[in-house]
This record gives structure tokens, C-alpha cells and sequence, in this order.
């Protein structure tokens, strides 16, 4: 498996390494919605810093922001906060912001999303 999820009290990271497929991808989001906690979540933290390289195309961000407005009715408040260095993959999930309502950002270190994520939050 190329992600690792780890719940946290109000949200979860997915820290993903190695070659991700588009299915992996998918397979980490739909984990992360069908959460029996997922309607009290405040964020997700993506880190792709240990992405070696990945085959998530467009038709996978389509899929996953389509997955997402479902999920924003059951919890319309989780930041989304992307953690990657690789200009690939920042333009890559450039696709899904452009289809959700979440707010989604960008970072180079995952303490500077956590900075984010936690602003407005009960965390």
C-alpha cells in the first residue's frame, strides 16, 4: 500500500510514499469519507512528500472531486491542506480544487499546514 492514514482527533493525515496509482489514490479518499467520524472532521492533511512518482490522472481528481461534493453534505467544514514539493503533483491536484467547495492549500512542510488547519478549528 503507497498511503498510510492516521486518524487524528479532529481530522486525518494520509501520508503517501513510493508510486501511488490513481486507484490507491481513490482507495485513500473513499477510506477517509466512509470514517464513522467523518461528519465531525475539521481537516485532511495530504502529504505527498515522499510521492517517487504516481499514475493518478485527470479522470482520477475528476472522480475523486465528484466523491467530494457528495461528501460535502455530510461535512462542508474540512480544510484541506496539501503538503508536496513536486510541481507535478501541485498541478495535478490543482484539478480538484477547481471542482470542490473545500478550501484547499498548498505547503511545503506539513507544520506549516498544520499551522492552517488548526486556525478556525477546535484543535
Amino acid at each position: 500500500m503507497s498511503y498510510q492514514i492516521t486518524r487524528e482527533t479532529y481530522g486525518v493525515y494520509t501520508a503517501y510514499c513510493g508510486f501511488v496509482t490513481g486507484a490507491e489514490f481513490l482507495e485513500s479518499m473513499f477510506h477517509n469519507q466512509n470514517d464513522p467520524d467523518f461528519d465531525r472532521w475539521r481537516y485532511s492533511i495530504k502529504d505527498f512528500l515522499q510521492v517517487t512518482g504516481h499514475s493518478v490522472g485527470p479522470a482520477d481528481i475528476k472522480t475523486a472531486a465528484i466523491h467530494g461534493l457528495g461528501a460535502e453534505l455530510i461535512n462542508a467544514n474540512i480544510k484541506i491542506a496539501i503538503v508536496a514539493v513536486d510541481q507535478g503533483v501541485r498541478d495535478l491536484v490543482t484539478g480538484f480544487t477547481a471542482l470542490t467547495h473545500y478550501p484547499v492549500r498548498f505547503f511545503y512542510t506539513v507544520a506549516e499546514a498544520r499551522v492552517w488547519v488548526e486556525q478556525d478549528a477546535c484543535v
